[in-house]
């Protein structure tokens, strides 16, 4: 398994993470809804990547990164 800090994201790849998202999903705990997230994704991939790539590079996952709504 590679180590965390030789893992790099391509904007590309953001984006089409981004475009596969389902629009009819409701909000994360940051409550940015998804449509909004799909139709920018180009705008906001290269901001994105880079955040994604520093967090792999120092191996290091924000806490608000870990959370998420659980509805039983």
């Amino acid at each position: 398994m590679p180590e965390l800090s030789s893992i790099k994201l391509s904007e590309i790849e953001v984006v089409g993470v981004l475009r596969k998202l389902n629009s009819r999903k409701a909000c994360g705990p940051d409550n940015i809804p998804n449509r909004l997230l799909i139709e920018l994704a180009d705008v906001i991939a290269p901001s994105l990547c880079e955040i994604f790539n520093m967090s792999l590079n120092l191996g290091v996952v924000p806490l608000k990164w870990k959370m998420a709504n659980i509805t039983p």
